[in-house]
């Protein structure tokens, strides 16, 4: 029902039998957008790496 929509397009491009759910539970390593600044303290699992600040645009 949340992921309709994305269904739609991993089976598209991983084939027929590959949903959302089965794509994200086997990602090996996930890469969040976070900031420690900004975010509530969580636990992390081994795989999941930090790459804050990619959408941060240079000062003119």
């Amino acid at each position: 029902v949340l992921f309709g929509h994305y269904d739609e397009m991993v089976s598209r491009y991983f084939g027929e039998d590959m949903t959302y759910m089965d794509l994200i539970s086997h990602g090996d390593i996930w890469l969040l957008r976070y900031d420690f600044v900004f975010e509530y303290p969580k636990p992390i699992m081994p795989n999941m790496v930090f790459i804050g600040g990619i959408n941060c645009a240079d000062s003119a």
